[in-house]
């Protein structure tokens, strides 16, 4: 069934994006590093608000790790060998009404798209580029666009009920879930801001990745759209673990800042959306390859291509609980929180002096 929802999703994620156009996107799949309670973007020296679902470099997200920190690393859980981007959003939880627990949701399949319109040249993300979107959902000039996509609905049939009390998580099982949000793509320049949002801008259409870019921010950079995917969910409730009903993430580039730019400048494979069968393969290295990109002949939704990313996995990951906080994020009473709050473990090597 999941091999059918694979299907379904790619062949109706084939159907209603834009094609063609001078447009290039290229797909990147990722399964998590871990769940830690940091947000390296918000602090440098704490535990954050809420539990988040990291991907990227086999590194562990402590508070403090830099750019520097994850060029450096050799092994990802993503499929891309220089594309060493973290990227992370608050870790969704079922809620069992009867027993009053969280447990986290098991992720399925993430991937980050990189798209751009070629006729807009855009720029490569510099060493040090970071940002958050999203959180304030749909306004009248923020766009991620926020989506939970029902694959295959049916009733739910939770033994401890189906009432929810969130409004982004659908009520009804799905055989896949997927969930998606988009990046803004119109940039002011800097590496970050005060709010780490404000130096970033989506285009004043509605957030279109060829749409216009305010006047503040001129440059356009590549869009990521960033998609999580928990198969057979059940409905009923879930939440993200900062309780709301908004899906934010964070971005910190990990690339060459040269070599992204290469790829911006020579690769166009008239994608202009999220689409399963654009790679730039020919540019970039795909440690899961080879890329099949045929619609006519190419299985997007084969479970193979989930099975060869497993393959591809760090041996081992991170031990969050080891090296960075000992508190439980994968079932508990009530959901972690609060900034600055709890154990934060000290870095390897660093011992403190006895008074």
């Amino acid at each position: 069934s999941m091999t059918a929802s694979y299907r379904l999703s790619a062949a109706l994620a084939l159907l209603s994006l834009p094609r063609g156009g001078e447009g290039t996107s290229i797909k990147t799949d990722y399964l998590p590093l871990g769940h830690v309670r940091t947000d390296p973007i918000l602090s440098q020296t704490c535990l954050t608000d809420h539990v988040h679902t990291f991907y990227g470099p086999n590194v562990m997200p402590r508070p403090e790790v830099t750019f520097e920190d994850l060029v450096a690393t050799t092994d990802n859980t993503g499929n891309v060998e220089e594309n060493k981007s973290l990227y992370w959003h608050p870790t969704v939880y079922r809620y069992d009404q009867l027993t009053g627990t969280y447990t986290r949701n098991e992720i399925g399949q993430s991937s980050a798209y990189y798209i751009w319109a070629n006729e807009d040249s855009p720029r490569a993300f510099p060493p040090g580029f970071r940002m958050i979107a999203g959180r304030n959902g749909d306004t009248e000039s923020e766009f991620p666009n926020a989506f939970a996509e029902c694959v295959e609905p049916s009733p739910c049939l939770r033994p401890d009920g189906c009432h929810t009390e969130n409004d982004f998580f659908p009520r009804e099982a799905c055989v896949e879930l997927e969930v998606s949000m988009f990046f803004p793509n119109c940039w002011d320049g800097r590496l970050d801001s005060a709010d780490h949002a404000s130096h970033v801008a989506y285009t004043i259409e509605g957030g279109e990745v060829d749409g216009t870019c305010p006047d503040t921010h001129p440059l356009k950079i590549p869009q990521i759209s960033f998609f999580f995917r928990i198969f057979d969910y059940d409905g009923g409730w879930h939440t993200f673990s900062d309780g709301s009903s908004i899906f934010h993430a964070d971005y910190i580039s990990g690339w060459d800042q040269d070599f992204m730019q290469g790829v911006l400048d020579n690769c166009e494979t008239e994608s202009l959306g999220p689409n399963p069968d654009s790679f730039c393969e020919e540019h970039i290295t795909f440690r899961d390859g080879p890329k099949c990109t045929d619609e006519a002949t190419c299985d997007f939704a084969s479970p193979i291509l989930l099975e060869k990313l497993r393959q591809i996995q760090p041996r081992t990951l991170p031990d969050m609980q080891a090296g960075i906080s000992p508190e439980a994020t994968d079932v508990v009473s009530s959901l972690p929180r609060g900034t600055c709050t709890g154990t934060l473990l000290l870095p390897p090597g660093v011992v403190t002096k006895p008074p």
